[in-house]
């Protein structure tokens, strides 16, 4: 029951408002018949000024003058013109916003009208700046050289580095008006194939009328641009002046390189560019050399390892003249057996260029000498591989043994010397035996003969009656 008074009660308060603001109010007086109300005209104003004008951007004010100069530059064919007036309510009855300009003067008429309807004319007169025949040259440069220029002079000597195939040229007028014939931004570039050539630069001033300046420019003698040495701290290249390119590796814990580059000529100029700091992978070192325009440009390609390689300090071969071994890059001890010998014969290879090799224990080998042949990588990296000697013949090692052997020899001799003596003693006496029994023997040869003769007469007798007739010689012959 109270939410329905109290929307009745909004309804009530709604539509009384409703009423005070719509109902017309009741004055008592009827003005639906009555005439309209008096109306009063204000005063127009007079002001027909032009307070300034603006041509090409350029602005003029007017003062109190009808007459408006204006100087434009020669080089200007058009003129565009905004009008600047002294009240708002004023305004342009006549006057171009944009006209055509003669070669010299122009004139523009200008009528500005107030708001009362009176008027004012203008006169504008735009004149062109006479044109310039300034056709003189600021400055001139071949290759980056300065010539010395001369006022009223056209013709000048210049000389260029040997090594100038090309001539860039940039010219520059003392008119910014004048114009470089053929040139783009006042600049020129000339073949250089002779050692000598003549240059004309021609300047065109705004009046058209050409100057020309020529130039004789020759090539000066070659300077040396090379290198007389390179070197990198803790690493080593083989240099030559002439070769350009070269290659070396480090380990990931450099991060840049100490190098000193020394040139031939003193006077040349050296510019080393690399890294700040060397990244993982391959790095670009450039050394420029200039001297008087020759430029000769080293490049040492830096490879840098992502870790710490450990085969930079290996050998690739390891052979020893006379024996075979089982080498392996990666196998650092070996056990060699060797003859009689005091020294191997030991040649090698390594795997990165800027290794060094030290070889020890190679002397007066012996049954368990150890010879090592230690490897370093230009950062300290070390490998070390072992060689055990095994002798097939042992000898005791003596420091008198030159001397024993020298005895023994005395002694050898000595009594080899005795032997032969001995024998030779005792061979011219069995010879005069031989000799003494050989005489003896050669008698009792004769008395046999001798005896047998006398026999074989006697048998001979006896067979001879006994009636047997054979000669006697073959029987005996025969029984014998």
């Amino acid at each position: 029951m109270k939410k329905i008074s109290k929307i009745a009660l909004i309804l009530l308060l709604i539509l009384g408002l409703n009423i005070n603001v719509y109902a017309a109010p009741d004055n008592g007086d009827d003005t639906s018949g009555s005439g309209s109300e008096s109306e009063t005209e204000n005063e127009k104003s007079s002001d027909n000024k032009l307070t300034s004008v603006t041509i090409n951007s350029q602005t003029i004010v007017c003062d109190d003058t009808n007459q408006i100069q204006v100087e434009v530059d020669s080089s200007v064919t058009k003129a565009e013109i905004s009008y600047n007036l002294s009240s708002s309510k004023a305004k342009v009855k006549k006057g171009p916003k944009e006209v055509t300009l003669d070669d010299k003067e122009t004139k523009v008429e200008v009528t500005i009208e107030a708001e009362d309807g009176k008027t004012r004319d203008y006169v504008i007169t735009i004149t062109k700046k006479e044109k310039s025949s300034d056709a003189t040259l600021k400055k001139v440069t071949i290759n980056g050289e300065e010539l010395a220029l001369k006022s009223g002079v056209t013709r000048y000597d210049a000389t260029v580095s040997f090594a100038s195939t090309k001539l860039e040229v940039e010219a520059i007028p003392n008119d910014s008006k004048s114009k470089i014939e053929n040139a783009k931004n006042n600049k020129l570039t000339y073949d250089m194939t002779e050692d000598s050539k003549e240059i004309r630069i021609k300047v065109i001033p705004e009046s058209g009328d050409v100057v020309t300046y020529v130039i004789t420019v020759t090539r000066r003698e070659e300077e040396d641009a090379t290198l007389k040495d390179i070197k990198i701290e803790n690493y080593d290249i083989d240099f030559s002046k002439d070769v350009t390119n070269y290659e070396i590796t480090v380990l990931k814990n450099v991060d840049d390189l100490d190098i000193t580059a020394t040139p031939t000529d003193v006077k040349a100029e050296v510019k080393i560019d690399k890294p700040n700091t060397l990244q993982i992978g391959e790095n670009t070192i450039t050394i420029t050399v200039t001297n008087d325009g020759n430029t000769k440009v080293y490049t040492i390609k830096v490879k840098k390892l992502d870790q710490e390689d450990k085969a930079l300090a290996n050998l690739k071969k390891l052979d020893i003249a006379g024996y075979k071994l089982d080498f392996k890059e990666d196998k650092y001890e070996y056990d060699l057996k060797i003859g009689d010998i005091n020294v191997l014969d030991i040649s090698y290879d390594t795997v990165s260029p800027d290794a060094t090799v030290i070889v020890t224990g190679n002397m007066d080998l012996e049954n368990g000498s150890i010879v090592k042949v230690r490897v370093t990588y230009t950062s300290g990296l070390t490998n070390v591989y072992r060689i055990n000697i095994i002798k097939d013949v042992v000898v005791e090692k003596n420091n008198n043994t030159p001397k024993i052997i020298i005895i023994v020899a005395i002694v050898l001799i000595i009594i080899a010397a005795i032997v032969l003596l001995i024998i030779q003693l005792k061979n011219k006496k069995n010879k005069d035996n031989k000799n003494d029994k050989n005489k003896k023997n050669d008698k009792n040869k004769d008395v046999k003969k001798e005896n047998e003769s006398l026999e074989d007469i006697e048998l001979k007798k006896k067979f001879e009656n006994i009636g047997v007739n054979t000669n006697l010689s073959d029987d005996i012959e025969d029984i014998i």
